[in-house]
């Protein structure tokens, strides 16, 4: 919720308006100004239905994507995905190439576990805004999240074309790399596996499930001492202790 709510000051300041001085405050343009910043301070103050209700009233004196696209804010720290899709949707009818709608309903998207719409979201934001580094973190969480589940369902080779995927977007997610390791160990392409978990290793020094991962790739290779290595960094983290210690107990009849 913090990260959200950091996201929409941000956002607002960008958006804001500054309002115009002297007598003309019956102007529709000038009062539609006015209730959106209001409507801006009570999201900063998380006071998100009162906010809600400022855009409404400032969408009534002018149609403008920045109105929507900030009661779209308030509908999702609400949780109310549907009608911040709605919101940011309604955005995009009136600027198509308002890149930050786009990106606003991918992570919805993303959140909720539907990788193909938060995907074409994401690219559709990295369309109108090249520059967009939240899209582009986004489509790698979101082909990691897809890639994780056809890991889980055994279909290791679409996975693999995803992750290398992600890798032309990023090559600082050691996540990646990590699943690109178990993926390679699966299709027995274990040399490649101990590139992969290195890489995670390099940007993550802490990643036992590299060293799993690679201690696996040892292991099959025939480098005994190189996979005990592997399994006694990765024995070090709770999770893994007791499946790195039954691997080490393996290698110890070898």
């Amino acid at each position: 919720m913090k990260r959200i709510l950091s996201l929409a000051i941000v956002l607002i300041s960008a958006f804001s308006f500054v309002l115009a001085q002297g007598g003309d405050s019956m102007k529709p343009e000038v009062e539609a100004a006015k209730l959106f910043n209001e409507g801006n301070a009570l999201l900063r103050s998380g006071n998100y239905k009162a906010a809600i209700e400022k855009y409404d009233q400032a969408l009534k004196f002018q149609q403008d994507p920045k109105f929507y696209y900030n009661k779209g804010l308030a509908h999702k720290a609400l949780r109310q995905n549907e009608e911040a899709i709605n919101a940011f949707k309604q955005a995009i009818n009136l600027k198509q190439d308002f890149a930050p709608a786009y990106n606003a309903i991918a992570g919805i998207y993303l959140v909720q576990g539907d990788y193909d719409n938060a995907i074409e979201n994401y690219k559709k934001a990295l369309e109108y805004d090249k520059k967009l580094d939240a899209a582009v973190k986004g489509i790698v969480e979101a082909l990691i999240g897809k890639s994780n589940s056809l890991i889980q369902a055994g279909k290791f080779q679409e996975a693999l074309d995803l992750l290398v995927q992600a890798t032309s977007y990023r090559q600082d997610y050691p996540k990646v790399y990590v699943m690109l390791a178990i993926v390679y160990n699966k299709l027995s392409q274990h040399d490649k596996a101990v590139e992969s978990a290195k890489k995670a290793i390099e940007l993550n020094p802490k990643s036992a499930d590299a060293y799993f991962e690679l201690g696996i790739a040892y292991k099959k290779l025939g480098q005994v001492e190189e996979a005990k290595k592997a399994f006694l960094e990765a024995k070090k983290d709770p999770r893994l202790a007791r499946n790195a210690q039954y691997e080490l107990d393996l290698l110890k009849e070898q």
